[in-house]
């Protein structure tokens, strides 16, 4: 009863500004016609004067009175001159007189359309439906990267929670879930895994509304063994006018040209095949160790292995 309460309060809250801020917006949008009107109705009245000043005394008519009282014929005449250019050019002002403002207010006209539609589709918002695991973007290496995203027509979220734990059937019961909170974005990496293992992943979206549905369960298994890490050797092995190595030394490409299309043109036919050899910096004396690589599907012919340091040495003449 009390949060039902809360919440009526926080609506009534609401719905308040929103009523202030349209009575604010009625009264500066009348304000802006008041003023207009105004000031239309100040340059039509300083027009009506002008005119009215033509038939009062102080205008041409007074104007005549004082003509027709000269008694000397030729200042009479010359009076009536000037009397009839007075009012020729009057005539011809009230023949194109035009008001000084238009009468109409067609240009203050609003389009509130949009305005409606908004408020009729004024609702309570509804939490984050339950994200979709994005498979082909996530996977499990020396940690968990789980990548996601919203179905399409789905509130926002403003954060996600992350939520994993070990499997284990040996186990008697269930292992308690570990979280990772409040991920602004759509990804996120989980570190600190067991190898050979199996862990459960699951993400729920978090708004205003509260948290939503969690996502379906996923299940990943870790590496068999701990990850090597290591870079690949950019000095020993490999034709540099056939392969080059990345600046992070990380992977290894095709140098297109001439060499590229001999040995290409050489794979077809079935001639003999030198291959180039690309070398880690790590050597593997003992235990076990685990990594993995992405090749190309364009790539013409990959091997990966593991080779003895004396044949590397033989071969390449590479130091101990």
């Amino acid at each position: 009863q009390a949060n039902g309460s809360q919440a009526k309060e926080e609506v009534s809250q609401l719905i308040g500004a929103l009523c202030a801020m349209l009575e604010e917006k009625r009264a500066a949008l009348l304000q802006a016609i008041e003023e207009c009107q105004q000031e239309r109705l100040a340059s039509l009245h300083g027009q009506i004067q002008e005119h009215q000043a033509m038939l009062e005394n102080s205008g041409m008519v007074g104007y005549a009175q004082e003509v027709l009282k000269e008694t000397d014929h030729p200042c009479f005449v010359q009076a009536a001159k000037q009397l009839h250019n007075r009012i020729l050019r009057a005539t011809d002002s009230l023949q194109s007189f035009r008001p000084a403002a238009t009468a109409s207010f067609s240009h203050f006209q609003l389009d509130v359309s949009r305005e409606l539609k908004l408020l009729t589709d004024l609702a309570f918002i509804r939490a984050p439906e339950a994200p979709v695991i994005d498979t082909q973007r996530t996977y499990a290496y020396d940690q968990i990267f789980l990548c996601w995203r919203l179905p399409q027509h789905s509130p926002p979220a403003w954060h996600y929670t992350v939520e994993y734990r070990k499997t284990d059937a040996k186990a008697k019961g269930l292992k308690l879930w570990q979280r990772r909170e409040e991920i602004r974005g759509t990804s996120a990496l989980v570190e600190y895994l067991d190898t050979d293992s199996v862990y459960v992943l699951r993400v729920k979206g978090c708004n205003k509304a509260g948290f939503g549905e969690y996502s379906e369960d996923i299940y990943l298994h870790t590496p068999p063994a701990p990850v090597l890490n290591f870079f690949l050797d950019n000095r020993w092995g490999f034709n540099r006018d056939r392969l080059a190595i990345s600046k992070d030394q990380r992977a290894v490409r095709s140098v297109p040209g001439i060499p590229m299309l001999f040995a290409a043109e050489r794979l077809m036919t079935s001639c003999h095949l030198s291959i180039d050899l690309v070398i880690g910096d790590v050597a593997v004396t003992q235990g076990k160790s685990y990594w993995a690589c992405c090749v190309d599907p364009s790539s013409y012919l990959v091997k990966v292995g593991v080779g003895l340091e004396s044949k590397l040495q033989e071969w390449f003449q590479v130091p101990q």
